[in-house]
């Protein structure tokens, strides 16, 4: 994320990509650190298919990056938007037009 406030349009991407119940709770796992796609499926309780579909939006709206291992992709949030507070226990996505604090879900 550059140092320009961003648009209305990317913050709204953002809120839009958050806004869903199971991609919050996928965030908030991934703030914990970098996960693979069945690692998040198994915390989540949910199919593969599900929790791959929601870490795409999340994806394609720049809040997480991912890597290959192998055959296996692992996720992360984009650093770009991660500020630790100095706290395992709080961690603040900050957006440029906005900021979410969350608690790490283990």
């Amino acid at each position: 994320m550059s140092e320009a406030q961003p648009t209305s349009a990317e913050c709204a991407t953002w809120m839009k990509a958050l806004g869903e119940p199971l991609r919050l709770e996928i965030v908030r796992l991934l703030v914990a650190g970098p996960r693979t796609v069945s690692a998040l499926a198994e915390a989540l309780d949910v199919e593969m298919t599900t929790a791959s579909h929601h870490l795409q939006v999340l994806f394609h709206a720049g809040l997480v990056k991912v890597q290959k291992d192998g055959r296996f992709s692992v996720y992360q949030i984009n650093p770009e938007f991660l500020r630790n507070n100095g706290s395992a226990k709080l961690a603040t996505l900050d957006f440029g037009c906005c900021q979410v604090q969350m608690k790490p879900n283990p």
